[in-house]
């Protein structure tokens, strides 16, 4: 455990279950996990890309990939259901 890379991927992973928590109290299940999906996916990307300095052989194929998740979350999150009539979706 004196890794920073172990204690990295702990602090991610809470962060990530904490989110995904908080949406799910104010949004639909859909919604929630193709945000999740969505953030973690591209946010590893730029922060490797923009901050660690990784290289890739095709920045274009890492375009169409960012590209492509992204409209994949719009478009999941788009047919999220609405909830019943009469059913509260958060208690405030």
């Amino acid at each position: 455990m004196t890794t920073p890379l172990v204690w990295a991927l702990a602090a991610y992973g809470l962060l990530c279950a904490w989110a995904f928590a908080t949406s799910l109290v104010t949004t639909s299940a859909t919604v929630a996990t193709a945000l999740s999906f969505g953030v973690a996916t591209v946010l590893p990307t730029l922060v490797g890309l923009g901050l660690l300095g990784d290289v890739t052989r095709s920045l274009t194929a890492v375009g169409v990939g960012v590209a492509l998740v992204l409209t994949s979350t719009v478009t999941l999150a788009r047919f999220a259901e609405p909830a019943p009539a009469g059913v509260v979706v958060a208690a405030a």
